[in-house]
């Protein structure tokens, strides 16, 4: 028989709230710009249901049942565009494209462990910021480059 505290514990590991908001704008014939805004919200940092495990006849306040900690909500804006070229290469229609990722270079926890064994301050049992591992995401990048489809 196991006992775990983890009645009424949010989902660690992904967030709990999200939106996507994206617009496509054509600006002249063949040219396309697109921006894609994402938003993340109440992401609990990833959990083992094992670690709060507790013995019979354990006091409730000595049982962890706390949330884990609880990452800051981030936005993310993509901007991607293309353009098909005015010509042909007898079957091959060339066109340009450019991505623009974190367009605005957010700086924003993309991940985060619970209590980390490995990066834990003073001691991992009080599920805060302190007590976790975070991931970072990733800063702005971009690509451009040419595509010829047949």
């Amino acid at each position: 028989s196991y006992n775990y505290s983890i009645k009424d514990l949010r989902v660690g590991d992904m967030p709990q709230s999200n939106m996507a908001l994206g617009i496509t704008l054509t600006p002249i014939d063949g040219a396309a710009l697109q921006f894609n805004y994402r938003y993340y919200d109440n992401h609990y940092a990833d959990w083992d249901p094992t670690s709060r495990e507790y013995s019979d006849g354990t006091p409730d306040t000595e049982k962890d049942s706390y949330d884990s900690w609880t990452a800051p909500a981030y936005g993310v804006l993509d901007i991607h565009g293309s353009y098909n070229l005015p010509f042909e290469l007898g079957p091959a229609k060339p066109s340009l494209y450019v991505h623009v990722f974190n367009a605005l270079d957010e700086v924003y926890i993309q991940d985060a462990t619970d209590n980390s064994n490995y990066n834990a301050w003073g001691g991992a049992t009080t599920h805060g910021p302190d007590d976790a591992e975070v991931f970072f995401g990733l800063p702005m990048s971009f690509n451009v480059g040419l595509s010829i489809n047949f």
